[in-house]
């Protein structure tokens, strides 16, 4: 399957992570073998691509055998009416990422403002990613990702000769992304309550948190604040604020609207904005707003 992106709606679909690799031996420019402990090349068959470089203990094992242990547990302990898949390779075959949103399992923090859960699924075979998932959601109303101050509920592996998703474990952890997901109305309904906020409080909160970045201009100048990601981030919440009002939500919403609405091509820069994000929430800052 060429890079790209794939919707569809049948879970057990994995036809487009069926990707066949191998390792090859590296050598210099000159043609002499570099010793094996020195990395591998890992070679994509069905394209004869060169797609990433792994160190001497990194197994490359494709991406089914976990994919489908994660379908399996899925299958057993989850609704799975109605959902929507997201399918995307990356790099050649080097990265790929799974999206699924389970429309069965939502909160409604106020009125007509949904959010259903969804569940990401990162992997690489160029050693860029670990092989990860995570529970997030997804807001109807403005097409936000939601990210709980935690980032999410998170099974992470490397791609060790023995790493192996687990299916106790999966379990265990999946019914806990469920159960963490579904508290979250209460949590946005004490953001609501946090309100009257003045629009200065709101930027100065941002401009020492997400927009917050130490740096040398070009002049040698000590500058403090990336400028374009705070009136980025400052149209966002002025779009929030005009649904939820003034409040620590609207706050929180621009947030999330500003990193799943990225300006970047980047295939990690939504992933990157999330976590800055989630940074936010366990900021002094964020906790000095929501205890005043």
């Amino acid at each position: 399957m060429p890079d790209g992106i794939t919707f569809q709606t049948d879970i057990h679909d994995l036809s487009k992570f069926d990707i066949p690799f191998e390792t090859r031996s590296l050598q210099t420019e000159e043609g002499e073998p570099i010793p094996a402990r020195f990395g591998r090349a890992v070679k994509r068959m069905d394209t004869n691509q060169i797609v990433g470089r792994i160190g001497p203990r990194t197994a490359v094992k494709g991406y089914m055998n976990n994919l489908e242990t994660l379908n399996h547990v899925l299958h057993d302990n989850v609704n799975l009416d109605g959902v929507s898949i997201k399918d995307t390779v990356h790099h050649n075959g080097g990265r790929i990422h799974r999206q699924i949103i389970f429309p069965n399992y939502k909160i409604e923090p106020e009125i007509g403002d949904i959010t259903e859960l969804m569940l990401d699924v990162h992997d690489s075979v160029d050693n860029s990613w670990a092989w990860q998932v995570t529970f997030t959601g997804y807001r109807l109303w403005c097409l936000n990702g939601c990210t709980t101050k935690d980032f999410s509920i998170r099974m992470y592996g490397r791609h060790g000769a023995n790493n192996r998703l687990d299916y106790g474990s999966a379990s265990r952890v999946i019914a806990q992304g469920i159960n963490t997901f579904q508290t979250r109305e209460s949590e946005f309904r004490t953001l609501m309550k946090a309100n009257n906020l003045r629009r200065s409080e709101v930027e100065n909160l941002y401009r020492h948190t997400i927009a917050w970045q130490p740096r040398r201009d070009s002049k040698g100048n000590r500058v403090l604040t990336n400028q374009k990601r705070l009136d980025a981030l400052m149209d966002a919440y002025d779009t929030e604020r005009s649904f939820s009002g003034d409040n620590m939500y609207s706050v929180y919403n621009g947030a999330t609207r500003w990193a799943t609405h990225s300006d970047t091509t980047s295939p990690d820069a939504r992933r990157l904005r999330h976590l800055d994000v989630a940074k936010m929430q366990r900021s002094h800052h964020w906790s000095e707003k929501l205890s005043a």
